[in-house]
């Protein structure tokens, strides 16, 4: 709020999953923050022990990158269901800067989160060549004194490309949280909206 930061921003993610065995798989994803936003500050702050008054124009850049390793173990596998859980390692690249005319601070943070959840994807009925079917996901991050939660619902259509291949498009909701509170740093980053994807399983 005191740095002005847009509410709505258009985020993306990417996903590679290598199946190494019918029921294991590992799997690579790296999500990218970028916000470039300048604003008026209507209160003043301070930033680390910088102080920024009220009324000078500010401009806030925050870059945060996600890097996600996982192994994932499909427990169940059946002709209408397929339920996963997964285990991984998460790394986050964070730098925030705030600058106006008279001053320009960065605070620049590195940390390592372990991770843990659940999957499941459940058919609801085939239409054509196609097959819809409702896609769940949740994990639970740690260390370092962080406490993330992550959850994702959606609808899929699924077309078969022949030969084990498929192409998919997504629609859903999505909600992430990575809160962390120390009396001098506090980390706490709320993110939540509709979210699309489109893939292919070859």
């Amino acid at each position: 709020r005191d740095l002005g930061l847009r509410k709505h921003e258009y985020l993306s993610e990417y996903e590679l999953r290598c199946q190494i065995r019918q029921n294991w798989g590992i799997r690579f994803g790296f999500m990218p923050l970028n916000f470039r936003d300048n604003s008026v500050p209507q209160n003043p702050f301070y930033f680390g022990s910088a102080y920024y008054p009220a009324a000078i124009p500010i401009l806030t850049k925050w870059d945060r990158y996600r890097y996600s390793w996982d192994l994932v173990y499909d427990w169940f596998q059946g002709c209408s269901a397929v339920s996963s859980i997964f285990l991984g390692y998460s790394y986050y690249d964070d730098k925030l800067t705030v600058s106006n005319q008279i001053q320009s601070r960065s605070r620049s943070t590195n940390h390592s989160l372990a991770y843990a959840g659940a999957s499941m994807e459940k058919v609801i009925r085939n239409v054509g060549s196609a097959t819809a079917s409702l896609n769940c996901k949740w994990s639970i991050s740690f260390l370092e004194s962080y406490l993330g939660l992550d959850g994702y619902a959606a609808g899929r259509v699924a077309v078969d490309m022949d030969c084990g291949r498929f192409a998919y498009l997504e629609c859903g909701w999505r909600w992430i949280m990575l809160d962390r509170d120390y009396p001098s740093n506090a980390d706490k980053t709320s993110l939540d909206g509709l979210t699309a994807a489109v893939g292919v399983v070859f």
